[in-house]
């Protein structure tokens, strides 16, 4: 028997829509594998979220604040779990579905980089959609990206997606939206400093922004935490909550697989070196760029901002496993829009997923110090890779110039 009229209308509707298609199909596992997590709970959601929760719900906001506030996270995540408190709903469900829809919120933002970017880069439609579905669904379907907010119940999904969002309006020139997004990662955490040098890097080199853009970053921490100064918190708290946090832990690395794990030593000694490094590297960086670059261009940013993830976290001291967060989603773009090999995004997954298996499972590791040169040979791949960048600018300007 051929194939009938309907058949080929279902298989025309098919080819047409494959790509709508996928992504309802990835959403949907997606949205499986992480109710499947739902009733896990860890230690930081029973001795941390949960007791902030039932503090809240017993007190409300105004006693919470006009006492000095809660825990170790700032303003507005307390607001947002105070808000949660009204829900009929358990405090574990609430506080693991709120980090679930940002974790697609973040899926969504980072594919429309992608597309962004494959649009300025002049590419071809099935190339563009390709990347946009690829990065969705790889980040939908990480693993740390389910552990974190389906198992976990840690909210690194929400700084995140303000973080890509804020990409997203740099790349398409609306720089006080950027900014803006940028203030509200920095309201949820202190994280999002990881890629701040790459905004300033871009302020020097393309001058397209005016410096009191960066303004928005503080004014955003400022006005989200407007419901916790009506209610009494002192104004410098919402400030001191993250210079306590830099001192909170005094180990070299929590979980994280760094260069620590290669070379310890005492905290103070080491904690020192460091920082001293991360100076040293950041300087050369931006001493190169504005040197040698004609304009940072879009591609380029996710990978210096991909490199500037890693060295913080792989040299600064107290790195959580969780802080590569970002690390991972910006591999994932820099993947899919065609910068290097997928190895990049695979190598730093895979070292954050062992460490939140540590965490999560008590799972013994073999060999910390092995893992621990991971970050430093991306770290090593993307700076050779930026170094060739230079002359790509230059190669394309020339012959630009010369077609004019």
């Amino acid at each position: 028997m051929s194939v009938t009229r309907l058949e080929k209308r279902m298989i025309d509707f098919i080819k047409k829509h494959l790509g709508v298609i996928l992504i309802i199909g990835i959403t949907i596992i997606a949205l499986v594998l992480r109710y499947k997590m739902r009733d896990f709970q860890t230690n930081d959601f029973i001795n941390c979220l949960n007791n902030w929760y039932e503090y809240l719900k017993t007190n409300g906001l105004r006693n919470t604040f006009a006492g000095g506030g809660i825990g170790d996270y700032n303003c507005p995540y307390i607001i947002l779990l105070w808000v949660l408190t009204k829900l009929p709903i358990s405090s574990l469900f609430a506080i693991k579905i709120v980090s679930v829809i940002f974790d697609f919120g973040l899926a969504i933002m980072a594919a429309l980089v992608a597309k962004r970017i494959m649009k300025e880069k002049k590419q071809d439609s099935k190339k563009t959609s390709f990347a946009t579905i690829i990065t969705y669904s790889i980040i939908i379907l990480l693993p740390t990206v389910m552990f974190n907010s389906a198992l976990w119940a840690q909210c690194d999904a929400i700084y995140a997606f303000f973080v890509i969002t804020s990409i997203y309006f740099l790349l398409g020139k609306k720089y006080s939206l950027s900014f803006i997004m940028l203030g509200c990662a920095f309201a949820f955490k202190l994280q999002f400093i990881f890629v701040l040098p790459i905004y300033l890097l871009i302020y020097l080199k393309n001058k397209e922004f005016s410096i009191l853009n960066f303004l928005w970053i503080p004014a955003m921490l400022i006005i989200l935490s407007i419901p916790a100064f009506m209610c009494g918190l002192p104004f410098m708290k919402v400030f001191e909550t993250y210079f306590l946090q830099v001192g909170e832990y005094k180990y070299l690395t929590l979980n994280m697989f760094n260069i620590y794990q290669v070379f310890d030593g005492a905290y103070e000694y080491m904690s020192l070196v460091g920082y001293s490094v991360c100076v040293i590297i950041f300087s050369v960086l931006f001493y190169y760029v504005i040197r040698f670059y004609k304009k940072v261009e879009p591609h380029q940013i996710i990978t210096m901002m991909l490199l500037s993830v890693l060295v913080c976290i792989c040299f600064l001291p107290s790195m959580h496993e969780r802080y590569a967060y970002v690390a991972v989603i910006l591999g994932v773009i820099y993947y899919a829009i065609g910068n290097g090999t997928a190895l990049i995004f695979v190598g730093i997954e895979g070292i954050s997923l062992l460490g939140y298996c540590a965490y999560l499972f008590e799972l013994p590791v073999s060999d910390y110090r092995l893992l621990g040169l991971v970050p430093l040979a991306v770290i090593v791949y993307l700076s050779r890779q930026i170094k060739s960048g230079a002359t790509e600018n230059t190669v394309r300007n020339r012959i630009k110039n010369r077609l004019l």
